[in-house]
């Protein structure tokens, strides 16, 4: 059935909204079954994001409309899906690597991170990067190693000073 103009119009917006978030990754699903995509989907919903079949059409306009010029024209030519993230620039990416790493079904052409396309390699290369949680721990783990370092060295004068004041008195109890 025909979508009518009203429909359409809903879709652009929607597609506006979506490539104007952090990220927006653009795949080639030729191939994927429906189980496959549904998998995905549930992988993307966990982090807030969506996994959608877009026309090229759409998908132009809509780039158009979010005033992004820098999207290659054959990336539009083929049969597209889209993953996106509206708050995490690279969580998207790294959800279709790791999915594109057992499905090989499914090709990834590239992304718009921040209104920025990035090439297939340069996704791939984001996605290695470790999360923002992950990054936080090191950075706490950064600042705390000195510091426990100085409680130890600290700790370990007191605890000679002990073995010294213990040895002497064992000395003294055994000269007695």
């Amino acid at each position: 059935m025909a979508k009518t103009r009203a429909q359409k119009e809903a879709q652009l917006a929607h597609l506006v909204s979506d490539v104007a978030g952090k990220a927006t990754v653009f795949t080639r699903y030729a191939g994927l079954t429906v189980r496959d995509m549904e998998t995905l989907r549930a992988d993307l919903r966990r982090v807030g994001g969506t996994y959608r079949v877009s026309k090229t059409t759409l998908l132009a306009k809509a780039l158009e409309q979010a005033g992004i010029t820098d999207v290659p024209a054959e990336i539009l030519s083929v049969q597209l899906a889209i993953a996106t993230s509206p708050t995490d620039g690279v969580e998207a990416g790294k959800i279709v690597v790791g999915f594109a790493k057992t499905n090989e079904s499914i090709q990834i052409l590239g992304a718009l991170i921040d209104g920025t396309f990035v090439g297939e390699a340069g996704v791939r290369a984001l996605a290695a990067l470790p999360s923002r949680a992950e990054l936080y721990a090191r950075l706490v783990g950064s600042l705390n190693a000195p510091l426990s370092g100085l409680v130890n060295v600290l700790a370990g004068n007191l605890r000679g000073l002990v073995t010294v004041l213990k040895q002497y008195q064992a000395k003294v109890a055994s000269s007695q």
